[in-house]
């Protein structure tokens, strides 16, 4: 049950949606500047860079801005002192993912390292802030569990990160090549695909008219997950290889179950009607449904082009297909009901002037679709990579357009039916 009484300010989560596409546009052009080596190899600075600015700027901007509006209206959990915790988290978190990025592109400054510790500080400030009201939640429903594993896996995938970027500035280690696969598992799997089921148990019911999910099995998976991820780095770090690569299929049978039960119920849903943001969810479910596969090649293809190639496309697929994807739906639906909110809050009516429209949220879809068909195409033909950067670019500049879009005709309403309400009949 939303508790919308205990929504924190707009400007709270709204300081992190407008700044997460600055981060896709930054990948989209360093894609553009750098065709030849971002698609190369996943150890490439430059491939690496690119990915940062999807997972640790747009991804971690937008799903930070959603936990702020989460916890307390959804999952029964008070974030305390939301606008000073916003003003200490939004600031350092936006550093020093600018600052990582920055070092993968050009090491030797100590830039990654300091982005690492930035980062680290704000997301380790943010999840110490709101974990006793996370334990102590009211909402007893898997939105809640899902979210809890999330923050935790959250904190998981910071702290290996950190000591990735430690190794990076000092040396690696015996274990460097393990640590980084545990980084990409605890941020893929631990962090952004249990926030995103938490966030749909929520939303696409409510916003799609569709059945609900089914509460027991969603609760179990819940359950389940952490105790996967945290056997399979423990099989990874003893060095029991073979079995951390079985038991992650697991992982691939849990999203690939969540993204087909969540088409399924779009199926059900009882609004016949579709919009863009929708079709967002759909096309970002149906590439997790390609992903499961992916991550059995990347698994078992052996050491050859085949593996390498399929987690290239994992990450492709994943990171703009999948997260970036549902943000982007998310974004611009969640947006103009929350701006609606606060302004009936206000006492000045309940809807935007002048928002974007819906044809200009269908042209970012489409645009978004054709980055992601052409960045997996890319993989096998680089040749392809310039092409696919410029839909990259233009997806992630339709994007920054609707959502500040919609965040100035919010301003806009306010200021003038503020207006119009204070002056003389």
């Amino acid at each position: 049950m939303l508790e919308v009484s205990d929504a924190p300010p707009l400007s709270v989560p709204l300081r992190f949606f407008l700044g997460a596409p600055v981060f896709g546009i930054a990948g989209a052009l360093l894609l553009l500047i750098h065709p030849d080596t971002v698609l190369a190899s996943r150890w490439h600075p430059h491939a690496v860079a690119v990915l940062h600015c999807f997972t640790a700027g747009l991804m971690l901007q937008a799903m930070l801005g959603a936990l702020f509006q989460v916890l307390p209206v959804a999952v029964g959990s008070m974030v305390p002192q939301p606008r000073l915790l916003a003003a200490a988290v939004h600031p350092a978190s936006v550093i020093g993912a600018a600052l990582l990025v920055t070092g993968f592109m050009l090491p030797g400054h100590h830039l990654t390292g300091i982005g690492a510790a930035l980062l680290a500080a704000a997301c380790g400030v943010f999840v110490v802030a709101i974990a006793p009201g996370l334990l102590h939640a009211t909402a007893r429903d898997p939105a809640r569990r899902l979210v809890r594993v999330a923050v935790a896996g959250l904190a998981v995938a910071i702290a290996l990160g950190f000591a990735l970027a430690h190794q990076l500035e000092h040396g690696a280690g015996t274990h460097f090549v393990a640590l980084v696969n545990l980084h990409a598992l605890w941020a893929l799997a631990g962090w952004a695909l249990p926030l995103v089921a938490g966030v749909a148990v929520l939303v696409v019911p409510m916003f799609y008219i569709t059945p609900p999910y089914p509460a027991t099995v969603m609760s179990l998976a819940a359950g389940a997950l952490p105790v996967l991820l945290s056997t399979i780095s423990t099989a990874a770090l003893i060095g029991a290889i073979d079995l951390a690569r079985w038991l992650a299929l697991g992982i691939a049978a849990f999203a690939l179950g969540f993204a087909l039960l969540t088409l399924r119920l779009f199926q059900l849903r009882r609004r016949t009607r579709g919009d863009a943001t929708g079709s967002g969810w759909r096309g970002a479910m149906a590439a997790l449904v390609i992903a499961a596969p992916l991550l059995a090649l990347a698994l078992f293809g052996g050491d050859g082009w085949l593996s390498e190639r399929a987690a290239i496309a994992l990450g492709v697929v994943l990171t703009v297909g999948v997260f970036s994807g549902v943000i982007g739906a998310m974004l611009l639906k969640i947006l103009p009901f929350l701006a609606t909110l606060h302004l009936a809050a206000l006492g000045l009516g309940a809807r935007l002037d002048s928002p974007p429209s819906e044809r200009r949220l269908r042209w970012q879809a489409s645009l978004h679709l054709a980055a992601v068909c052409a960045l997996a195409m890319s993989v096998l033909w680089p040749a392809l990579a310039r092409v696919a950067g410029v839909f990259l670019l233009l997806a992630q500049l339709s994007l920054a357009g609707n959502v500040w879009g919609f965040a100035l005709a919010f301003r806009r309403t306010r200021l003038k039916r503020s207006k119009a309400a204070v002056q003389p009949s």
